[in-house]
């Protein structure tokens, strides 16, 4: 499973520098490293960012789940409502 995702980061990552370039209008013949086209655009890799989100988005979900947990009976909804 971990190659699958890291295989997909790559693609992901690769599809996303390409679409840079041509954005910005580099070409093979520039010679651009991948650092330079980050630099250049103010972006970071498309792989870091939905890394990112995704420990973001599990970390709130714990949260959310943490705190209804307290404020839910047994049946799920909200105590009060």
């Amino acid at each position: 499973m971990w190659k699958e995702m890291s295989k997909i980061s790559h693609k992901l990552d690769v599809f996303h520098r390409r679409y840079l370039r041509t954005i910005l209008g580099m070409s093979r013949r520039d010679h651009v490293t991948n650092d330079e086209l980050m630099k250049r655009a103010g972006m970071q890799d498309l792989s870091n960012v939905v890394k990112v989100r995704r420990l973001t988005l599990a970390a709130s979900g714990r949260a959310y789940t943490t705190v209804t947990s307290r404020q839910t009976g047994l049946c799920g909804y909200a105590v009060g409502t």
